[in-house]
């Protein structure tokens, strides 16, 4: 039985499918539809990723989003306790965001990094911005990235979310990458702190390189690229692959 709401979704998308949107609300719209034909086809579905599982259940019948999914480890492995609170955030909140951004400016439908999309940018006081990249084909979210200008530091403090390799398993599309992306940390940094570091990297490169060959030095190789990008970019980057996705049959009356 397909749900009253799930219905009225998928009439708004074959609605607003002739012609491009050019207004926010449009575009927020198409959000919403795309949002709700996907999620509320299915009575939940388990990801799993990084040594753990993410239980999602139903799109609620109303305003609210997806409840947090219950976070369980997988047998016999140990979970990444750096990307597993990826997992959390792996479902773009586009409710929450369609709300946030009413007031939004809208550039687009224009090409970025090799994809067309929609540009939504919306500006609050104390220097906070909201941007959001929205596909202009499918109209699911691409990224979202906040940033804020304090006055103490020259540059702003960016946390980025980045959406990638969409696949459709079982009717329902998500993405199989997701990036965490910090930047400007480097300034939260005392510069006597980062030359140690430095010093101290390069010590651990030497020792590094003296292992023998296999995935521990690789691993471990792999660390310290990602700890000298922090002291000496600013940028901290966590990317979490999913091993597979798994929609919950829906019950049958």
């Amino acid at each position: 039985m397909i749900r009253p709401f799930l219905l009225l979704a998928l009439a708004a998308l074959a609605a607003c499918a002739a012609a491009p949107p050019d207004t926010t609300s449009a575009v927020l719209e198409r959000m919403l539809a795309r949002y709700d034909a996907n999620l509320g086809g299915v009575d939940g579905f388990v990801v799993t990723a990084a040594g753990a599982t993410a239980t999602h259940g139903a799109l609620p019948d109303s305003t609210s989003d997806l409840d947090p999914p219950e976070i369980a480890p997988i047998a016999g492995q140990t979970p990444d306790g750096e990307l597993v609170p990826l997992l959390l955030q792996q479902i773009a909140n586009v409710r929450l965001l369609a709300d946030t951004l009413r007031t939004a400016e809208l550039e687009g439908p224009r090409d970025l990094r090799g994809r067309r999309v929609y540009i939504l940018t919306r500006t609050a006081t104390g220097g906070r911005t909201l941007f959001v990249v929205v596909d202009a084909e499918t109209f699911d979210v691409r990224e979202i990235e906040q940033s804020i200008k304090p006055d103490t530091l020259a540059q702003p403090l960016v946390t980025r979310l980045v959406y990638d390799d969409f696949r459709t398993a079982d009717g329902l599309t998500v993405p199989f990458r997701v990036r965490l992306i910090n930047e400007g940390l480097d300034q939260l940094m005392p510069e006597t702190d980062r030359m140690v570091r430095g010093g101290q990297a390069s010590v651990a490169r030497g020792q590094i390189e003296m292992l023998p060959p296999g995935p521990d030095r690789e691993g471990r190789r792999a660390q310290l690229d990602r700890d000298i990008k922090l002291y000496t970019q600013g940028i901290q980057e966590y990317d979490l692959r999913i091993d597979a996705v798994r929609v919950t049959p829906r019950a049958r009356n």
